[in-house]
């Protein structure tokens, strides 16, 4: 029989250093649970990974989270607790890398697509408002001329009051646009921001390339959860994830999964088979007075619909006017002969222009499609949530009503029906032949993380007396 520790596989006992060593990163131990686990196309328990590995079972189990992060693995839980990780795609797709790839990428085309979106932003503000004082000083000097011939006042006057409109646009836009913002003066500052409204480049680029997209904030779904997690004693569930996000059970386990091998979190598992999250680590504060307040479920805010120009009432009309009145003289400087950059350039680049806002409808339906969504999805986890926490089935007719009065739309029977399948409902018949969708896992886990939160002790919130200060 081969010995199993034949080199070069000998056994090395760990040395003295190695025993009081730190823990190990959870990258390395990803890194050692993906030698021994092979191609990953195996469903493990934790023992079998430190069987493999020779791992502690601590160490094997945060390894197994970390390979879930990086590729996309799910946990489930028997009926004794152990809990099983599976990867679909074994270890052939790095989530993470690939991720990572895409995140470089996206920021190169963002980066590049900043620089092509001022440049055209600048330049059409630059073409309508030059092009729109060049053809007006040139009416005012025909008018001046066409008077002085026909020794008759009225075409003066009519080119003099359509210049003061063009003059008194453009100060106004252009003066709230630039002098506060170089002056250093708070006051003149505030009063520009306070007039945002008013800032002509600002005005213009809403009617052709739409209102200014937010920036979500990557960190904004982890501040939320550890505050939910010190509010409930350092243990929640994947249903406090559905209510503080307002997402999936499948992204909230990418969620937690992620969680546990940054804040040093571990699951656990309830005596009937619920899962939740403990993450003890979070909890010491100097703050032991004031408990942090659990999160405003994501169902109490309604997602606003984007705007399509967002302009105040009035704006659009007025450069609308500064458009037709570049394009009209244009079109009329091709008919009189004048230079191309006079007549044929502003001509055809204002039409052009009048196609970039017809453009931009898909974009704009998208994005009001998925607000739409993300409204529909807050109110169907509401009515899923408190049917869960009564212990009750969610009839089909009420899980309809909350998507209708959030979206102001009826859902198709199929989309609704398999909106509850992804958030773990089951058709259930009653005696009396009526149908309604049970959470049993959501009953569950909501059951347990009460249990378990009565019995834990808020001493783990103490950071305990200090021997020593660097300022004393």
């Amino acid at each position: 029989m081969t010995d199993p520790i034949d080199p070069p596989t000998a056994l090395v006992l760990p040395t003295g250093a190695e025993v009081g060593r730190p823990a190990r990163a959870a990258d390395d131990l990803a890194t050692r649970l993906q030698t021994a686990l092979g191609d990953g196309l195996t469903e493990v328990t934790v023992a079998d990974a430190a069987a493999r590995s020779g791992l502690a079972l601590a160490d094997a189990e945060r390894g197994l989270h970390r390979l879930s992060r990086r590729f996309g693995g799910h946990i489930a839980v028997t009926e004794r607790g152990e809990l099983r990780f599976r990867f679909p795609d074994g270890f052939a797709i790095d989530h993470e890398r690939r991720d990572a790839r895409q995140l470089a990428l996206a920021r190169v085309v963002r980066g590049a697509s900043a620089v092509a979106t001022w440049t055209a932003r600048l330049a059409l503000t630059v073409f309508l408002v030059g092009y729109s004082a060049i053809f007006a000083l040139g009416l005012l000097v025909g008018s001046i001329v066409l008077a002085i011939i026909a020794e008759d006042g009225a075409p003066l006057e009519g080119a003099g009051l359509l210049l003061y409109g063009l003059v008194e646009v453009l100060f106004e836009g252009l003066y709230w646009s630039t002098h506060p913002a170089l002056a250093q003066d708070p006051e003149q500052r505030a009063l520009r921001d306070g007039r945002s409204n008013s800032h002509l480049y600002e005005r213009i680029n809403r009617v052709f390339f739409g209102p200014p997209l937010a920036v979500e904030d990557p960190l904004a779904a982890r501040r939320l959860l550890t505050q939910e997690i010190r509010a409930h004693r350092g243990r929640i569930g994947r249903s406090d994830v559905e209510r503080v996000i307002g997402c999936t059970p499948a992204q909230a386990e990418v969620l937690l999964s992620s969680m546990l091998v940054d804040f040093d979190g571990h699951v656990e598992v309830s005596e009937d088979g619920a899962i939740f999250y403990v993450f003890a680590a979070l909890r010491p504060t100097t703050a032991l007075a004031v408990p942090d307040a659990p999160v405003p479920p994501a169902w109490l805010f309604h997602r606003a619909l984007p705007e399509y120009i967002g302009n105040p009432d009035g704006s659009t009309l007025r450069i609308g006017l500064l458009w037709t009145f570049v394009t009209l003289v244009a079109a009329v400087g091709v008919g009189l002969g004048l230079p191309w950059y006079l007549a044929e350039l502003p001509l055809f680049t204002a039409l052009g222009l009048a196609a970039v806002p017809v453009l931009r409808v898909p974009g704009h339906r998208r994005r009001v499609r998925a607000a739409l969504e993300a409204n529909g999805q807050r109110a169907l986890l509401a009515a899923v949530h408190v049917s869960a926490g009564l212990g009750q089935t969610l009839p089909m007719k009420d899980a309809a009503a909350a998507w209708r009065s959030a979206t102001g739309r009826v859902p198709r029977d199929a989309d609704l029906q398999r909106r509850l399948i992804e958030l773990g409902g089951d058709l259930e018949i009653a005696e009396d032949g009526s149908t309604g969708w049970r959470f049993a896992e959501l009953e569950r886990e909501q059951r347990a993380l009460v249990a378990v939160r009565e019995q834990v002790d808020d001493d783990e919130r103490a950071t305990g007396a200090v021997v020593f200060r660097t300022d004393e």
